[in-house]
């Protein structure tokens, strides 16, 4: 089976050799379907899988609707239980509508699980395996993502495996709704956040490297010391995908952890706005401290060229709709003029020779 992580092939039951996740087969998996855990959430039908856990989608029997439930893969290795209960813990802290809403977490017998928010719509990897996408649409997404991460990172939060999968289009609605999955090796930082908490714990050990190396920071990669700004990297990543329709890094792991550290990405396709190109470039810069400060500071230049594309027409639609109204003008003007000479007494004056440049006429304003 192939590791949704570093993307290589290996038997099930054994660990992938980047982050020691345990790999075990989705047919594995299958005999759950038709089970209810805790006496409430019955299971209906699988609907994704990751490294660790396979999600389902099932029914709150209790409250009478669709939940996505997401099992852990094993219960062996305690990191990961420990892990897994500690990303229901923190979502649970979170309020934002581009976040998924976590409803419960429990243990049913040697099933570990998180009953979430069921969505329906696409998640943005599936929509990048069609190709490019358009600016305007990677810019939505982007300020969307960004909304989710405010409220993370204020919490002291720090996502840190941002990436197409774990960004979804919700469409449960009349209007699209982009959340963000999978806080699973979220790390809580130690600084106050702004609700006045503060949280201590970090839900790797010592040393690990977590992450997806395409998506992944260069001090991630080199296992420094991190803050929010790794996620704002990983956005850079994300939206240089979407507009280019590749990632600017790909291949085997430890090349790709290379080129982040050491690699200049490839420029953007040509024709972009020079602003989103601009943003998307400050956001992949090496050094945290050459990034924007913030998920806010991102947002407000992303509504910034939001409200220019609302406003500034299309260049076609422009010229066409400028060249109407300057016709309709000439020929006002030209009809004003034949009007004025037909009334003008026979014994006037010849008026001077226009000085009006080509192209224009000289409307007389005098009388």
């Amino acid at each position: 089976m192939r590791c949704p992580t570093c993307r290589s092939e290996f038997d099930s039951g054994t660990r992938c050799p980047f982050d020691g996740a345990l790999l075990i087969s989705s047919d594995q998996m299958d005999p759950f379907i038709g089970r209810t855990l805790d006496g409430r959430y019955r299971i209906d039908r699988r609907i994704g899988e990751g490294a660790t856990a396979i999600v389902f989608k099932g029914r709150d029997t209790t409250l009478d609707r669709d939940v996505a439930i997401k099992i852990l893969r094993t219960q062996s290795d305690e990191e990961l239980v420990a892990r897994f209960r500690r990303e229901a813990q923190v979502v649970q802290r979170l309020a934002s509508p581009n976040t998924v809403e976590v409803y419960g977490y429990g243990a049913d017998g040697t099933t570990t699980y998180i009953a979430m928010e069921y969505l329906e719509g696409t998640p943005l990897d599936v929509e990048l395996k069609k190709g490019r996408i358009d600016p305007a649409r990677t810019l939505f997404v982007m300020r969307e993502v960004c909304r989710a991460l405010e409220e993370a990172h204020a919490l002291g939060m720090i996502h840190r495996d941002l990436k197409p999968a774990n960004i979804f289009i919700d469409r449960k609605k009349t209007q699209e709704v982009v959340k963000v999955l999978d806080f699973g090796i979220a790390k809580v930082t130690a600084q106050k956040s702004a609700m006045g908490n503060i949280f201590a714990q970090r839900l790797t050990t010592m040393g690990a490297v977590m992450g997806t190396p395409i998506y992944m920071s260069p001090e991630q990669a080199r296992d420094e010391e991190l803050d929010a700004r790794t996620d704002l990297y990983a956005l850079g990543v994300v939206a240089y995908h979407c507009l280019s329709g590749r990632p600017p890094f790909d291949g085997a792991p430890g090349q790709v952890i290379f080129e982040h550290t050491n690699k200049a990405p490839p420029p953007l396709p040509e024709g972009l706005d020079p602003a989103l190109s601009s943003l998307v470039l400050q956001l992949l810069e090496k050094t945290p401290a050459a990034r924007p400060a913030s998920a806010t500071e991102v947002r407000i230049e992303i509504d910034r060229m939001l409200a220019g594309q609302a406003t500034r027409p299309s260049r076609g639609k422009g010229r066409w709709v400028i060249g109407l109204a300057t016709l309709a003008l000439v020929v006002a003007a030209g009809a004003f003029s034949v009007v004025r000479l037909a009334r003008a007494p026979a014994s006037a004056a010849p008026r001077p020779s226009s000085t009006a440049p080509p192209g224009f006429f000289d409307v007389p304003i005098d009388e």
